[in-house]
C-alpha cells in the first residue's frame, strides 16, 4: 500500500514555509526516520547538480536561488538523528512527473512525447527513445517559455508572450479579472469573488457559455497548439500527453485549433494527444523514482 498525502503551498514565509510543510508532510508518512531516502520535486528553474530551486515565478520567496535540499537536510538532521544521513533528491516538478508517466503512465509505451503540466503555471517534459531528456542543464522541454506571441502579454518570469502567459491558470485568472474590470463582465469573476479562479469554476463558467471564458480558453487553445506544432516541427513529437488539473478545460476547441495549425505549419503529422495517467500521484512518484 502507498501511504498518500497532502498539503497545501503555504502562501507566506518563502523556503522556510515551504521546508516546515514538507517536514510536516514527512511527519504525517510516519517521520524521516523511517526512510532510506527522500526525493523532492519543486516548481521552477531547478539545478538537480546542487540542490537549489533557481527561480520559481509561482511560489512566494523563490525569486532568487534557494539551497533547498540543504535546508531540507539540515532540518531532517535536527529533527531526525542518524547514523548515516538520509539520501536527499531534488529535480523540478515536471521533470519528476515526466519521468513517472514514462516509466508507469501514458509515456511508457517507448514514443517520443512531449508531456505537457498545466496548473499555476506550464511545463513540460521530453521522453525521447523511451527515456526522459532533461538535457545538460536540466530545462529541456520548458515549453511554457516557447514564445507564441512576440510582445504579447507579460509572463510571471518576466519575459513576454509566453505559452504560460495564456494558458498558465494564474495569468489566467489574472487576464480575466483585468478585462471584467475594464467592463467585459463575467461569471467567472461572479463565480470566484476573492478566491482563486479553480478549474471548478472554469468548469461552470464554460458550461453556462460566459463569453469571457469562451474566448480565453480559445485564446489558450490556439496559443498551446502554436507550442506544440513548434515541438512536433522540430523534434518530430508521436504524442502529447497533457497532465494537470487545468488540461480538461482546453476541450474539443483545442484539438480542433492543433489540427489546424499543423495543417498550414508543420510538415510532421498531427501528434497523437492523450491524457496523463497517474492524476495527482505523479509528481510524488516521479520524485520517489530519483532516489529508487
Amino acid at each position: 500500500m502507498v501511504n498518500w498525502v497532502r498539503a497545501r503551498t503555504p502562501t507566506d514565509g518563502g523556503a522556510a514555509g515551504v521546508v516546515d510543510t514538507l517536514a510536516r508532510v514527512m511527519e504525517r508518512l510516519g517521520g524521516a526516520q523511517s526512510a532510506a531516502a527522500v526525493g523532492i520535486a519543486s516548481a521552477g528553474l531547478v539545478d538537480a547538480a546542487t540542490g537549489r530551486v533557481l527561480r520559481a515565478a509561482n511560489l512566494p520567496g523563490f525569486d532568487h536561488p534557494v539551497p533547498l535540499l540543504r535546508l531540507v537536510g539540515t532540518r531532517l538532521a535536527r529533527e531526525y538523528p542518524h547514523p548515516e544521513p538520509v539520501t536527499l533528491a531534488l529535480d523540478n516538478d515536471v521533470n519528476a512527473l515526466t519521468r513517472a508517466e514514462a516509466t508507469y503512465g501514458a509515456a511508457a509505451d517507448g514514443r517520443d512525447s512531449l508531456v505537457i503540466a498545466l496548473g499555476t503555471g506550464v511545463g513540460g517534459g521530453l521522453v525521447l527513445g523511451g527515456r526522459v531528456r532533461l538535457g545538460p542543464r536540466g530545462f529541456s522541454g520548458e515549453i511554457g517559455h516557447v514564445v507564441v506571441q512576440p510582445g504579447g502579454r507579460p509572463c510571471s518570469c518576466g519575459g513576454y508572450g509566453h505559452l504560460e502567459a495564456y494558458l498558465g491558470r494564474s495569468a489566467l485568472e489574472h487576464e480575466a479579472r483585468d478585462r471584467h474590470d475594464r467592463g467585459r463582465h463575467s461569471l467567472l469573476v461572479d463565480l470566484a469573488g476573492d478566491r482563486r479562479m479553480s478549474s471548478s469554476i472554469w468548469d461552470r463558467a464554460l458550461d453556462a457559455g460566459d463569453e469571457l471564458a469562451l474566448t480565453l480558453r480559445l485564446e489558450a487553445a490556439s496559443a498551446l497548439s502554436v507550442a506544440i506544432t513548434q515541438a512536433a516541427t522540430l523534434l518530430d513529437i508521436e504524442q502529447v500527453v497533457l497532465a494537470g488539473g487545468f488540461a480538461p478545460i482546453l476541450g474539443r476547441p483545442f484539438r480542433a485549433e492543433v489540427d489546424r495549425q499543423l495543417a498550414v505549419m508543420s510538415v510532421a503529422g498531427a501528434p497523437a494527444v492523450r491524457g496523463a495517467a497517474l492524476g495527482d500521484q505523479a509528481g510524488a512518484i516521479g520524485a520517489a523514482l530519483l532516489v529508487a
